[in-house]
């Protein structure tokens, strides 16, 4: 089994999955009934964007994730209840009193693009080895991508300190990517373009902005990608953090001085 592969179908918590590190389904057919050490929840088209490690599995009503708070680390269940919570607002589950498997997920790789399975329509077990896969640690262009906020070591669960690089690297990455597939990768204060700008030097370059100043936040909270995160050039990017009357510019801000 260490060498299979659970990709399963998610939905519309696609994105909830991405920003919690957990996703669950019901514990009957035609869902999988059996352990998987690894999960790729499957984007809607059939696309395949991030493997996960499975950390742990809890087997239980989606009400009863209450009961698990002591068994789990802390991070872990804050991760687990936000899901739970989330779901239940927006998306529920579906038939009341039937019992769902949550899987607990940490990041293990990036899947290189493009990657599609198509004919998805649940779940189905894939070999690791078919799968183009690029360890999150070797990551090359952490020396100038990722040289701006989103690398803080209170990252994606802002309000846990991440004890593990590796942790705190993934969710950074992660955010980022997510960030710059919504917003893309032109700078959403001056409007430059790196790729139009260097060619194919420049091609996907841009920094990341937190909207919101990590040190102010005094609590556990999701990062929205699409609202806390913007596409900025290093140079806005360095203006944004510049101190004037003891505090950082805003966006608008630096908008208005370019005008």
């Amino acid at each position: 089994m260490g060498s299979k592969v659970l990709c399963l179908a998610t939905g519309q918590t696609y994105e909830l999955v991405l920003q919690t590190y957990v996703t669950a389904h019901p514990l009957s057919l035609p869902y999988p009934n059996k352990q998987a050490k690894y999960i790729v929840p499957i984007k809607r088209g059939g696309a395949l964007e991030f493997l996960f490690d499975v950390v742990s599995t809890i087997d239980c009503l989606p009400i009863d994730i209450y009961n698990y708070e002591n068994a789990l680390l802390k991070q872990n269940f804050f991760n687990l209840k936000k899901y739970h919570e989330i779901r239940e607002k927006s998306f529920g589950y579906g038939k009341t009193n039937v019992l769902y498997r949550f899987y607990i997920l940490d990041l293990k790789a990036i899947i290189m693009q493009p990657f599609i399975r198509k004919n998805i329509q649940i779940s189905t077990y894939i070999n690791l080895t078919d799968i183009p896969c690029q360890n999150i640690m070797d990551n090359t262009e952490s020396n100038d991508a990722f040289s701006n906020d989103i690398t803080n070591d209170i990252e994606i669960h802002e309000g846990h300190i991440v004890c593990k690089v590796a942790n705190r690297y993934e969710r950074s990455l992660i955010a980022r990517m997510k960030c710059i597939e919504h917003h893309g990768s032109k700078c959403l204060i001056c409007g430059i373009d790196f790729g139009e700008r260097y060619g194919e030097l420049g091609e996907g370059f841009i920094h990341v902005h937190h909207l919101k100043p990590l040190h102010t936040i005094g609590q556990d909270y999701i990062v929205d990608y699409k609202k806390d995160l913007i596409p900025v050039c290093p140079n806005c990017h360095a203006m944004i953090h510049r101190i004037e009357n003891g505090e950082n510019l805003t966006v608008g801000e630096i908008k208005n001085i370019l005008k």
